[in-house]
């Protein structure tokens, strides 16, 4: 099929009218306008957004987790009524990464440019004995640390981890 300038034109301008034809919400808000209302128009503690929460990980560290372990994280996953509850069973470093070899690089970096390195953790839960939740970003709260996201991955039945892995901010000499 061939398409011609003038269907090209055409689809274009029925695109843009679709599109300017109802407000656009910005993706947070129509996310928690249409999870975070119960049956009753009331926000539910299952409606809580992760996306709200994103980067509030950022501020909490290791020693914040390690200071948790044996004690409950209430976790939202979407649409449940009521939070499912995982314990913190321990904190572990990463295994120690192999340096990179800058020969082996398609494009060398600049000379006297820092080399990126990256401090980062895990984080081994427990919870009910039945496969609950799957792998996915979901709510976290807990009494001391708040509110935060924290992409989890099943680790096996009623167990699941999360990887902490941060880019350790290194200043070049200019």
């Amino acid at each position: 099929m061939t398409v011609s300038r003038r269907l090209f034109l055409r689809s274009g301008m029925l695109a843009a009218v679709a599109c300017t034809a109802r407000p656009v919400l910005s993706w947070p808000e129509q996310v928690s306008g249409a999870n975070a209302k119960g049956h009753s128009g009331e926000t539910t503690a299952a409606g809580k957004n992760w996306q709200l929460h994103a980067n509030a990980l950022d501020h909490i560290t290791r020693n914040d987790f390690t200071r948790a372990t044996g004690s409950a994280f209430a976790v939202f996953p979407d649409g449940a009524t009521s939070p499912i509850f995982l314990t913190l069973l321990s904190v572990q470093d990463l295994p120690a990464l192999v340096p990179v070899n800058p020969a082996s690089m398609a494009v060398s970096p600049k000379p006297g440019a820092p080399t990126p390195s990256s401090t980062g953790f895990m984080l081994f839960f427990s919870g009910p004995n039945q496969p609950v939740l799957q792998q996915g970003t979901y709510l976290f709260q807990h009494s001391g640390m708040g509110d935060f996201a924290l992409l989890i991955v099943p680790a096996g039945v009623g167990e699941y981890s999360a990887v902490i892995n941060r880019l350790a901010s290194t200043t070049g000499k200019k």
